[in-house]
């Protein structure tokens, strides 16, 4: 069975979507969706992906990404905000996790929800900072160039890390 038998294209409403905060009520459609086999190294499962939110300690907002009535896909930010700035990212939203059903990649809804996200955070929702962080995984060039074409630019870093960061100005 090739990948494209196994995750047929679907296609969405169109390429607008909305944001829906992850609760009790909508949860059981985030966590079923899922990026395609050869993304699984790259991005944990969504149950993953809220556990790790839950047990972090860190001020997370998960939202399910939507088109229409129909749930595409998911991502998260977190809020580093610190009297004093220890890390790079102190004072900064992290984008933790994001990302789009294998169903649905290609349509320009990762795209769509990215911008939504970023609106979000410039309203400052978790307090004032200068910067949205995000990184990738070094073997998908995809990746990078999505978010650069976003606007995110690659960011020096204090600290080496094993992944390419990319940030851009609040």
């Amino acid at each position: 069975m090739t990948i494209d038998q196994a995750y047929p294209t679907l296609t969405a409403s169109s390429t607008e979507v909305s944001l829906r905060r992850v609760t009790p009520a909508n949860i059981a459609e985030i966590i079923t969706l899922q990026v395609r086999p050869e993304q699984e190294h790259i991005i944990p499962s969504n149950v993953q992906n809220l556990a790790d939110a839950f047990v972090s300690g860190w001020p997370v907002t998960a939202y399910g990404i939507y088109s229409g009535t129909l749930a595409v896909g998911f991502i998260m930010y977190a809020c580093f905000h610190r009297e004093s700035s220890q890390h790079w990212t102190d004072n900064s939203y992290f984008i933790w996790r994001f990302m789009i059903d294998a169903r649905y990649q290609g349509q320009g809804l990762g795209r769509s929800a990215l911008k939504k996200v970023i609106a979000d955070i410039r309203s400052l929702p978790a307090g004032k900072a200068e910067w949205i962080w995000l990184c990738y995984d070094a073997t998908n060039p995809k990746a990078q160039r999505f978010y650069e074409s976003c606007g995110l630019e690659e960011a020096p870093l204090r600290v080496p890390t094993d992944d390419p960061w990319l940030r851009l100005r609040i």
